[in-house]
C-alpha cells in the first residue's frame, strides 16, 4: 500500500517508514516505488534490516533513478561494506541526494569513506531540481488522471453504459477533480449560463449543502432554485444535497435552476 502511494502521490515530502523488517519483497517494492516518485525528499528507513545484499541492493537501485529525493537515513539497518556498495553506486548515478546517515551498522573506514566521496560529487543546482520536480509532478498528475479515465470507461462498459456519451461523462467527471486541499473559486450562474451570480470558493470535498450557504449570500433566491447535474442536465434532488460533491456533480461552473423552470 506504501509503495503504491509513493508512485501516486506527487505532495508527499517526508516518509518514515523505520524499524521495519520488510524483508526482499518489501525492499523490491519500495524501491521500485522510488523510482517512480516525484516529491519525497527524505525517506527514513533506520531499523529495518537490510544485512542482506540483496535488500539493500533493491533499495539502491530504486534510488538510483530518483530525481527528488535529497536525504537518506539507513542507520541501524545491520548494513555491511557489501550493501554500502550499492548505495554508493546509487549516489554515483543519483544527481540529487545531499545527506545519507548511515551510523550504527557494521562498516569499514573504508566505506565509510567512499560514501562520504561519492556524496561529494557535483549535484544538479537546486533551481533545476526544483524545475525538475515540478515538471516530473505534473507529468504524474496527468498519468493518475488518465488512469482515473480509463477506470471509469471499464466501470460504465461493464454496467452496459458504453456509448459514447457515458465515456465522454466519464472523462468529464475525472477532469473535474482536484486534489486534496486545493481550493478554486468557480461561477455560479442562475436560469442560463450567461446570468452568473457570483462565485464560490470549493475543494473536492464541498458538497452542495455547502455551496448552498455561499450561494444564498448573493440575493434572497430562498429555496427557490436547484442543482444541475454536469452529467446529464438534470436536477439534483435537494435531499441528496449534502452527499454530493460540486467539483463532481456540477464542474468547474454551478448551474442553477428555478424549481418552477418550465422546458419549452
Amino acid at each position: 500500500a506504501i509503495s503504491r502511494s509513493l508512485e501516486e502521490n506527487t505532495n508527499l515530502r517526508e516518509l518514515y517508514c523505520g524499524d521495519n523488517n520488510f524483508g526482499m519483497a518489501g525492499a523490491m517494492a519500495l524501491g521500485s516505488a522510488m523510482a517512480k516518485n516525484v516529491s519525497l525528499l527524505l525517506l527514513d528507513v533506520s531499523g529495518c534490516h537490510m544485512h542482506k545484499t540483496p535488500t539493500a541492493k533493491y533499495l539502491a537501485e530504486g534510488i538510483a533513478k530518483n530525481e527528488c529525493l535529497q536525504e537518506l537515513n539507513i542507520a541501524r539497518t545491520h548494513l555491511t561494506d557489501e550493501g554500502l556498495r550499492e548505495f554508493i553506486a546509487a549516489v554515483e548515478e543519483n544527481m540529487c541526494l545531499e545527506k545519507i546517515i548511515y551510523h550504527c551498522n557494521v562498516l569499514s573506514k573504508s566505506a565509510m569513506a567512499a560514501i562520504q566521496f561519492a556524496l561529494s560529487r557535483e549535484r544538479k543546482p537546486a533551481a533545476k531540481l526544483l524545475d525538475n520536480m515540478e515538471q516530473a509532478r505534473l507529468e504524474r498528475k496527468q498519468e493518475m488522471k488518465e488512469r482515473e479515465i480509463a477506470r471509469k470507461i471499464k466501470a460504465a462498459a461493464e454496467a452496459g453504459e458504453g456509448d459514447a456519451k457515458a465515456i465522454e461523462a466519464a472523462k468529464r467527471k475525472t477532469q473535474e477533480v482536484l486534489e486534496p486541499g486545493m481550493k478554486i473559486w468557480i461561477p455560479v450562474s442562475f436560469g442560463r449560463r450567461n446570468n452568473v451570480l457570483g462565485k464560490i470558493e470549493v475543494e473536492s470535498s464541498t458538497t452542495l449543502a455547502d455551496a448552498r450557504v455561499q450561494i444564498d449570500k448573493y440575493g434572497d433566491l430562498g429555496d427557490e432554485y436547484i442543482f444541475l447535474s454536469i452529467n446529464d442536465g438534470q436536477p439534483i434532488p435537494v435531499e441528496e444535497e449534502s452527499k454530493r460533491q460540486v467539483t463532481w456533480d456540477c464542474g468547474r461552473h454551478v448551474m442553477l435552476r428555478p424549481v418552477n423552470w418550465i422546458e419549452l
